[in-house]
């Protein structure tokens, strides 16, 4: 429960422009969460997801080192799973945000990245297109490409 409550604190945290706050959340949940253990791909991606947060909170605080060591197996895991991926609708979401995390800690590949999790996020689903949190990473990816 506290890698949920975490996770869930930290998100809210970032939303509020609070990064340090939400890098201690989910450094906390990233901790809760592994104490559930590592063995399956859904733990991986749970812990995943957690790290793109944790990512984009260190490099909202100018640590872009630490950004980039977060984010980068996070992107490797993503882009493997994309690239065996059969039908589920969540890989290329979970590739476009961690694409996305990345794209904020290095401005020489930041276009690019931002061009690829744009057009994952486009070619969604239909049943996923209309949900909050894509309409939400939707937009974090297309202000980061008219800011760039």
């Amino acid at each position: 429960m506290v890698a949920v409550s975490s996770t869930f604190a930290g998100h809210i945290e970032y939303r509020l422009g609070n990064f340090a706050a939400a890098e201690k959340a989910e450094r906390t949940a990233l901790a809760a969460r592994r104490t559930w253990g590592e063995h399956n791909i859904f733990d991986q991606r749970d812990l995943a997801e957690m790290s793109t947060w944790l990512a984009m909170a260190q490099a909202r605080q100018g640590r872009m080192a630490d950004a980039a060591q977060t984010i980068a197996p996070v992107v490797k895991l993503q882009r493997e799973l994309a690239a065996r991926n059969h039908g589920d609708q969540w890989v290329p979401l979970q590739l476009a945000q961690a694409l996305y995390a990345e794209s904020l800690t290095d401005p020489t590949k930041s276009a690019a990245l931002l061009r690829e999790a744009a057009k994952l996020v486009d070619g969604l689903a239909p049943t996923i297109q209309p949900l909050h949190d894509t309409r939400l990473w939707r937009e974090w990816i297309r202000q980061a490409q008219g800011a760039g």
